[in-house]
């Protein structure tokens, strides 16, 4: 389609870029388009400009994987809760228990990730609410998972993803 401005990339997206089965080095070809086209969780939109853009909406960094910990929300008011992890079946008095995270978190879930956790190992989680003055309560009651062994990956991405405007 002559006459029309180019097709040009985002530099978000690496070159060379395919469509329509032709190979560009420079990221701009020339279509008239306005499409969406949905490859996984990435979408690619060619907007109808005098130039046209095509735009990473988000990037996909794979399945969190971790603990998921959640817990009802304190009936005080509070400023935040902080999450312990002891490695191994502890108590409230037994055991080596480091928070999670350095800052509060404001929400009744987290998930801690598996960076640095063992297969088949046990750990114990608690919670604690503090309040505007950094009064902190007593732990929760005490919650212990057993992670599996081996502990759960992503599959590998799919290859040579090619996209045509049509």
């Amino acid at each position: 389609m002559e006459g029309v401005g180019p097709v040009t990339f985002s530099p978000m997206l690496p070159a060379p870029y395919k469509l329509d089965g032709e190979s560009t080095n420079g990221g701009s070809m020339r279509y008239l388009s306005l499409r969406t086209m949905r490859l996984g969780t990435i979408s690619l939109t060619l907007a109808l400009l005098s130039l046209f853009t095509v735009t990473r909406a988000s990037a996909q960094t794979g399945t969190p994987h971790g603990v998921f910990i959640t817990f009802n929300a304190s009936t005080s008011s509070v400023a935040g809760y902080n999450i312990y992890q002891c490695p191994g079946t502890c108590t409230p008095t037994v055991g080596v228990w480091t928070k999670v995270d350095a800052t509060l978190d404001l929400t009744t879930s987290y998930q801690v990730p598996l960076t640095g956790l063992v297969a088949g190992a046990t750990y114990s989680y608690a919670t604690t609410a503090v309040d505007a003055s950094g009064n902190e309560s007593i732990f929760s009651n005490i919650a212990t998972v057993s992670l599996p062994t081996p502990l759960p990956v992503n599959p590998n991405s799919p290859t040579n993803t090619t996209a045509a405007v049509h």
